[in-house]
């Protein structure tokens, strides 16, 4: 088992079994199932644990990454084993909830450090989208160049890649692969899962090696799509053809932010029809809410903020999507 579960699954069971506060996330994110969050809760109740709507209060949320990895091997090499159980759901609880934890601490990093390098503006006069509507946000995942961001980035999607259990991550051209590559190499540096990669030329090679595709090959294999948005669907079909062409499996895709909102004239979002189109789950490394809980939480760190996330809850209830369950 990778150390990071060791250590959630030790800690969460020992705040449980202390009857220590956990914290919970939200059920209407995307980048966590809606159902295992529910049970969560549901469990919960049960067990007569106190839970509490947002993100985690662990101390290490605001650290740096590599921080907050040195502080898990810290915390796990002095953990001492906690009281016995106190109920039969416990084990049950702790699947659960070292997932729903893991997700939230890093969806609140992602937030954080796209909010401080600009890649998400905060933008309180408004932006013109390519849809018309005026934003009063704007997420630009170019401005994810750096060496730490990018190892931040896609340190979000290992972990989410992590729950597809996928053969091969699939990075459709062209910014899909980069981030496939640096999404594999953290998935066995941090998680100790070993996955392959594809991803695809634009065009196809007519000498040297030819053909279309590049990297491992998808033939009866679980494939999980890298991308950075889904903005009107396009290369993620595209790349969904491409694997199954190949004789793949394309098992869901994941993106770095969800705008979370409908489409033109209350249609389904892209996010929406390429679900329905190609019949796998999107999931997002960060969402419209999580950048509300940042806000909402932590608005006063980021200048801005005050004036614009009225104008952001404004935008939400007036385009956002309704609460739905992953299929």
């Amino acid at each position: 088992m990778p150390e990071w579960r060791n250590w959630y699954t030790r800690t969460t069971q020992n705040r449980v079994s202390q009857g220590i506060r956990v914290r919970l996330p939200s059920p209407a994110l995307d980048t966590v199932r809606p159902r295992a969050c529910l049970l969560a809760f549901t469990v919960l109740a049960g067990m007569g644990v106190e839970s509490k709507r947002g993100h985690p209060g662990s101390s290490l949320g605001r650290a740096s990454r590599p921080e907050r990895s040195e502080e898990r091997r810290r915390r796990a090499s002095a953990w001492a084993p906690p009281p016995p159980a106190q109920s039969s759901l416990q084990p049950v609880f702790i699947v659960l909830s070292l997932q729903l934890e893991l997700y939230m601490e890093e969806q609140m990093s992602l937030i954080s450090l796209a909010l401080s390098i600009g890649a998400l503006e905060l933008l309180p006069e408004g932006r013109k989208l390519k849809s018309g509507r005026i934003s009063p946000y704007f997420f630009n995942s170019g401005l994810f160049y750096t060496g730490e961001s990018i190892w931040s980035l896609c340190l979000d999607y290992a972990h989410a890649a992590s729950k597809m259990h996928p053969d091969i991550l699939f990075g459709p051209a062209y910014k899909g692969i980069p981030l496939v590559s640096a999404t594999a190499v953290l998935m066995h540096d941090e998680l100790s899962e070993d996955v392959s990669i594809a991803f695809n030329r634009k065009e196809v090679k007519d000498h040297g090696e030819g053909g279309l595709l590049i990297g491992a090959s998808l033939k009866n294999k679980r494939v999980t799509i890298i991308d950075d948005v889904i903005t009107t669907g396009g290369s993620a079909s595209e790349a969904c053809k491409l694997i199954r062409e190949a004789g793949g499996i394309p098992v869901a895709c994941i993106i770095a932010f969800d705008r979370q909102e409908k489409g033109l004239e209350d249609s389904p979002s892209a996010v929406e029809e390429f679900e329905a189109k190609e019949q796998i789950p999107v999931f997002a490394a960060a969402t419209l809410e999580d950048l509300i809980t940042e806000l909402q939480e932590n608005g006063s760190e980021y200048p801005l903020a005050v004036e614009t996330l009225p104008k952001i809850l404004e935008y939400r209830n007036k385009y956002g999507l309704p609460f739905r369950l992953q299929p």
